[in-house]
């Protein structure tokens, strides 16, 4: 399909990471002139991962020192945002998704961007563990926050010594 026989078709994108947002304004800017729904099963305005891990963490800053892109820029460029909204199917048949309690929303073009998870290793007990956060997300990097309290000199073990740990 040529982008300039989008006008009347629908594009959506499921994952508001980095790569659902950019191929959102990718699309845009190269001139995908339908429409482009973003959907994400996390609340917050799309935001970048590793400063979470970084300098988030131990800061005070708040959120919009983090996203990927200002409100204002999803509605100039007519991209709508449905966060905090989970996709539970895809038929490709029809080119629908399923998402929340029975809505619907039909697609020309679909795009599947929803990253990875945080991987919990099989340790017994570790999930059932007051103090074990995964950090992947904003919600994740509160929890820590508000765990660790004032007192910066608990110890802490990291599990994972990739990127983010």
């Amino acid at each position: 399909m040529l982008l300039e026989e989008t006008e009347n078709k629908i594009c959506v994108v499921i994952g508001a990471s980095h790569a659902g947002v950019n191929c959102a304004f990718a699309l845009r800017k190269e001139g995908w002139e339908g429409r482009i729904i973003l959907f994400d099963a996390n609340p917050e305005l799309p935001y970048h991962r590793p400063p979470l891990s970084k300098g988030y963490l131990t800061t005070k800053d708040g959120k919009d020192s983090v996203s990927l892109k200002p409100f204002q820029s999803y509605e100039k460029e007519h991209v709508e945002l449905h966060l905090g909204v989970q996709v539970n199917q895809i038929d490709r048949k029809e080119k629908r998704i399923f998402y929340g309690a029975g809505s619907t929303q039909d697609y020309d073009t679909l795009v599947i961007a929803t990253g990875a998870s945080a991987l919990i290793p099989p340790i017994p007990g570790l999930k059932s563990s007051q103090n074990m956060f995964p950090l992947r997300t904003m919600t994740d990097v509160l929890n820590i926050k508000t765990a660790l309290g004032e007192n910066k000199n608990q110890k802490v073990v990291v599990i994972g010594a990739g990127y983010i740990g």
